[in-house]
């Protein structure tokens, strides 16, 4: 396990106590974006009618940019903004989903950003989706397993960047193989 010290703390104690933790290697950085708030927003079962508008209704798109709204599964997707605080997010997707169930998922969910010139080379060496091929550029998401983890992926940016949402339980050993990859592991 490649581990390296921040402040006198390794990276993997910081991640999991919701520490920010970085980490730069030859054409590739790793961040987790801290203080991030996450909702996952779920439509009423039986309800009947069209879906709000702000809510991506194909699977593997998203809408809005920031906060952005990741399509997860039928009548359920994960909104996160980097720019807005936790109650204004939350008062946002409500005006704009009223029938919609919110949670709070921002202490259970981990997001992890990574950019650089070897980001689709790293994340490509455990990820069967077809990251270079344009199948998943901007403006749309996927959900697949990297380092034995399930993770949604958003390309964003203009540059070779994406961010990946994983269980805190599970965000360390995520963390670690990254890095452990990034420095040719």
């Amino acid at each position: 396990m490649a581990e390296f010290a921040i402040s006198g703390q390794t990276a993997a104690s910081q991640l999991a106590s919701g520490g920010r933790s970085l980490f730069s290697a030859s054409g590739f950085t790793l961040r987790e974006l801290a203080q991030v708030p996450k909702l996952r927003i779920q439509t009423v079962r039986g309800r009947s009618g069209a879906l709000p508008r702000v809510l991506p209704e194909t699977p593997n798109t998203l809408s809005g940019t920031d906060p952005w709204i990741l399509w997860r599964a039928p009548g359920d997707w994960m909104a996160y903004s980097i720019t807005m605080p936790y109650p204004a997010l939350t008062q946002t997707i409500a005006e704009d989903a009223p029938d919609c169930v919110l949670t709070d998922v921002s202490s259970g969910i981990v997001l992890l950003e990574l950019s650089g010139q070897r980001t689709v080379d790293i994340l490509m060496r455990d990820c069967t989706l077809d990251l270079d091929g344009g199948e998943i550029g901007i403006g749309r998401c996927a959900q697949t397993v990297l380092a034995q983890v399930n993770v949604l992926l958003h390309p964003c940016g203009t540059g070779p960047a994406w961010r990946l949402f994983v269980e805190r339980s599970v965000a360390v050993h995520l963390w670690d193989w990254l890095v452990d990859t990034a420095e040719g592991g």
